[in-house]
């Protein structure tokens, strides 16, 4: 399962491989929000905190991130020694998440290259 069809090699991709492909887009704000609702229901958090704006910056990445995002802030709170999660630990967080995309791998290939003597 990926949401990163592009990255898969056409081979696996033929005919007869798989029966199905279903594309999932990525999530929408309602969704995103949905998500950030239930993941803090049960843990504290500041009464400022506003997660609408966050879900907005989210919008169009996969729910996997929202997770990442929340458990990151929540390490963040716990590190600073604070008792709930506010806007400076979602924003670490989200700077952390962000800087790791922009340093990661922009393309991997897969599968065999020509060997070059």
């Amino acid at each position: 399962m990926t949401n990163r069809i592009e990255l898969i090699d056409p081979a696996i991709l033929r005919r007869g491989r798989f029966d199905h492909i279903i594309e999932v887009p990525m999530a929408s704000v309602t969704e995103i929000r949905f998500l950030l609702d239930h993941l803090l229901a049960k843990i504290p958090c500041a009464d400022d905190l506003k997660l609408q704006a966050y879900a907005e910056s989210l919008a169009g990445r996969p729910l996997s991130d929202v997770s990442f995002l929340i458990r990151e802030a929540a390490r963040v709170t716990a590190k600073s020694g604070r008792d709930a999660i506010d806007h400076a630990a979602v924003d670490t967080a989200l700077a952390d998440m962000n800087d790791a995309v922009r340093t990661a791998p922009k393309k991997r290939e897969i599968g065999f290259t020509a060997r070059q003597d």
